[in-house]
């Protein structure tokens, strides 16, 4: 992951709010809550906004295992 982010030509911001967090990972806001809730990713507040450290996805996506992916027969 770390080469995709130095080869950006646009640098990633350091935090994301909840619909950029989707966004970036894929995955639902329900999800993000519960792996809020689980440790498995970091939330800060700023104010009244809830915002992920990008950090943080990267080490959650980074941590998935691989997929096994099994050629039609």
């Amino acid at each position: 992951m770390r080469n995709i982010i130095s080869n950006s030509s646009s640098p990633l911001p350091v935090t994301v709010g909840i619909s950029g967090a989707v966004a970036m990972v894929g995955i639902s806001r329900a999800q993000i809550y519960r792996l809020v809730r689980a440790g498995k990713i970091n939330m800060v507040k700023s104010g009244r906004r809830s915002l992920i450290p990008v950090s943080s996805l990267i080490d959650y996506v980074q941590g998935l295992p691989g997929a096994n992916i099994r050629s039609p027969t």
